[in-house]
Parts: structure tokens; sequence; C-alpha cells
């Protein structure tokens, strides 16, 4: 059978399919055409526009072998499809297969003729805007195609992962409300232990503090006896062991508001307390002086008013300096034996030492605690040898304190040549005494000069400061 080759230029001369020789081209610029045409059934010839016989396939005698028809571009179809004046008497046939060649070979060859017969300008152009709308396609897939998928995909992962149902703790005390969110503190929604329970306690403690109302104490008004009396006041706290009830089952509270349980706190000092607190001496102190030293015996009664009939409840601290004041002339302070670095001399106040040292005995007897005591450079006689506690405004101070459960009382006494520091208590109130030295039963004065020098000439003991 012959074959029929076509080109744009013309058909080539015929050739018979027995030649040995490899078939060669008349002209460089013409190729064979692709020895297979496929024509797509919808887009077959006209019935009055047959293929001539050069184009006719044989009919075969046996039912032909299936051929699968690909898909083609309208540019193949076109290039593939003959024209009317070729093929003017084929009016049935819908493709021509040759036998010889597999079919993907007419295709491809249609493409390069395509290609090969196109004008030069029209080649550039037509791969300018091919590389550009691969190069558009390529950037649009990398910004828009990637999102899209890391969108898909995050949907996905949103859906797989879902958020916990919120999980708090909620207590409520009238008006007030305070709320703990369990998934901040690393709770799972399931299991109780997966909460930190020490950040739970700690929650809790804030809250108690802000539940909490402190009692107020009955109190003397200016804080000394015989004064009125100022009631006390109830307080109220959160009930500590119902809320341990709770923190053991706290799970089964998520999101139930919770109201706090609370508990009235009655006051450490009472009114009552206050009428009674001079009915237990829990400490007492007496030291000797000379009541014909004017001078001393007035500092003495003047320091002493300060501190007697003094209350103090529990916790309260105690500053000489700060309760007595400034011991001056103009606030009816004498000129009287003092001791200046180991020297004994005139000076105002003089006698003001034996009162802070006397009531420093009292107070360690009572078993209160002691903050700062200060020893005179010099002994003196009128306590044993290291029970001493000197004061100065500006210097040196006694302070202590009231670490027992109830209120004290404070009196001081001066009567003829003894000062005596007492100190009292409610019944009842827990106190550990101390074992303290008496004072001496005898003493002696140290006389000075005009200008207030040791006339002796040893040093002795001072029935001052």
């Amino acid at each position: 059978m012959k074959e029929n080759r076509k080109n744009q230029g013309g058909l080539t001369p015929e050739t018979s399919e027995m030649e040995t020789e490899p078939e060669q081209e008349t002209e460089p610029k013409v190729q064979a055409e692709p020895e297979k045409e496929i024509i797509r059934e919808e887009e077959a010839l006209p019935e009055e526009e047959a293929l001539p016989k050069e184009f006719r396939a044989e009919k075969p005698t046996e039912k032909p072998e299936q051929v699968q028809v690909e898909a083609v571009s309208p540019l193949e179809i076109k290039e593939a499809q003959p024209s009317e004046k070729e093929h003017p008497q084929n009016e049935n046939r819908t493709e021509a297969v040759a036998p010889s060649r597999p079919k993907e070979t007419g295709i491809l060859e249609s493409i390069r003729n395509e290609i090969r017969n196109t004008p030069r300008p029209k080649k550039i152009l037509v791969s300018i805007i091919v590389i550009t709308m691969a190069i558009v396609s390529i950037l649009g897939f990398g910004v828009y195609g990637i999102e899209g998928s890391g969108k898909e995909v995050s949907a996905v992962s949103n859906v797989k992962k879902e958020k916990p149902k919120p999980a708090k703790l909620v207590l409520v005390l009238e008006d007030k409300k305070f709320e703990l969110d369990l998934l901040k503190l690393g709770y799972d929604g399931k299991d109780p232990k997966s909460a930190d329970m020490n950040q739970i306690t700690a929650w809790l403690d804030k809250v108690r503090d802000e539940v909490r109302v402190k009692p107020k104490n009955a109190h003397f008004k200016n804080d000394y006896w015989n004064n009125p009396i100022i009631r006390g006041k109830y307080g109220q706290d959160m009930n500590t062991e119902e809320m341990k009830k709770w923190l053991k089952n706290w799970h089964a509270y998520i999101n139930k508001p919770y109201n706090i349980p609370m508990v009235e706190v009655k006051p450490e000092v009472t009114s009552k307390d206050l009428r009674n607190v001079h009915l237990k001496l829990i400490g007492s102190y007496t030291t000797l002086f000379n009541p014909g030293n004017v001078n001393r015996t007035t500092n003495i009664r003047l320091a002493a008013k300060k501190i007697h009939n003094l209350v103090m409840l529990p916790g309260d601290k105690f500053s000489f300096n700060k309760v007595v004041g400034e011991r001056t002339a103009a606030r009816g302070y004498k000129t009287a034996h003092v001791i200046v670095e180991g020297e004994y001399t005139e000076g105002i106040g003089g006698g003001i030492c034996q009162l802070s040292s006397t009531l420093y005995n009292s107070t360690d007897r009572a078993g209160l605690k002691m903050l700062r005591v200060v020893h005179h450079s010099a002994n003196v006689d009128y306590v044993p040898k290291g029970r001493d506690a000197t004061v100065s405004w500006g210097g040196p101070d006694f302070r202590f304190q009231n670490n027992l459960d109830a209120p004290i009382l404070i009196r001081v006494f001066v009567n003829g040549g003894k000062l005596t520091v007492n100190v009292y208590t409610v019944p009842g109130a827990k106190v550990k005494k101390r074992n303290v030295k008496p004072a001496p039963e005898s003493f002696k004065e140290v006389p000075v000069d005009e200008e207030g020098k040791n006339e002796l000439s040893s040093k002795q003991t001072s029935s001052h400061p």
C-alpha cells in the first residue's frame, strides 16, 4: 500500500513500502507527515467531502484493534484534519490510522511541524506568552496554593485539636466573686491530678486575705488605766476546716459557685479584760534612792507619771524615750548627777536612769520580751551589776514588747525613798516568769564639785543616774 505524505508546500512523490533504503527528503525544510492521523468523531468531515482513495485505509476483514484516542488541542486537530479540497470523496470516514508506526508519533510530529512552520516573530511572541504564563502560574501556586493548603491543614488541625471547655473555681462572698482559671494551671479537663495544687492553695490563701476582717481590741482612751474604755469589735475569717473539705474535692465544684464559709473572730482584748487587767501581778521590782536629793526625786516623779497606768495590748512595743519624752528644763526637769563617759557629772534629768533600770528588772521578771538594753559605762549602786539600763534623749533607749496573749498594765509608785514598778495582766493569762536578783538594800551618793565633777579620789558607785 502507498502512503501519501503531505507538506504545506504540497505532496511528495510516492514511494514503495518495500524499499530497503531509508526514505530521504527532497527538500531540507520539508518534514515527513505523520503516518498516523487522528480525527475526533465529532469533528469528522461532512459526507459530501469524502477523502480520496489515497488516504483511505484498507477495510480490515476482522474487527480492528481498539485504538485509544488521546485528547489533543484544536491546533493539533486542525493540522491532522484533511482539507475539503484534498478529500472530496470521503463520506463516512471518521479516522485514518497507519498501521506501521505507533499513534503517539503523529501527535508529536504535528506539534513539531506547527512550531517549525510558524513564522519567527510569531514564535517569539508565542514563546514569551507561554513563558510568562508559566511564571505566573508558578508564582501563583507559591502565593496562593501553599497558603491555601496551609489554611486547609490549619483547619484540619483545629478540628482534630478541640479547645477544652472552660474550667474555673468560683468562690462567692456576698457581692464579692473570686475566680481561678484551672486551664492556666495545667488542668487537662479530665484528671484532677493534672492541675497544680500548690497554685490552687496559694490562690485560696489570697482569697482568705481579701475576705478576712481583723477584729479590733478594746483599749483605754489614751492607753492609760482609768480612762474611758473603747469597746472592741469582732472580726470574721474564712472557715478553714470547711475549706479543707472543699479543697479535697475541688474538682466536683468546677464552674459551680461556692459560698465561702465564714466564722466570727473574737478580739484578743475585750472590755472585760481591761476591767480585770490589774488583778494578776506578774512582775515587780523596787530600788532605793535619797528623797532628800530634791532634783533627782523631781526628775524620777516626772518620768514615772508618763509610765504609770500604761496599758499595753498583745504585741505592743514600749520605748522609754518615746513614752517619757525629752527631758528639758521647760518640762520641769532639774539638774542632777549623771554619768558621762565613765565620769560622774551634773546634767538635766539626772535620776531618770534609775527609773529605766527598775522598769527593766520588773518587766524581765514578768517574762516580757527585751528588745534593747544598754548598760552604763560605770557601775551604779541601785541595782546589781549588769542589771542597769541607761537612757538618754537622742542616745541609748530601753525597749521591750508585750509578747503575752493578754494585755498588761504598768504601774509606778514613788513613795519616800522607794521606787517600785509593777506589771499586771488578766487572770488566766499564760506567763513565763524569770528569776531576777533583787536590788541592794543600801546605796551611796557620789558628791560632785561646783563644776559637776567627782570629788572622790577613787571611783565609787552612785545613787544616780
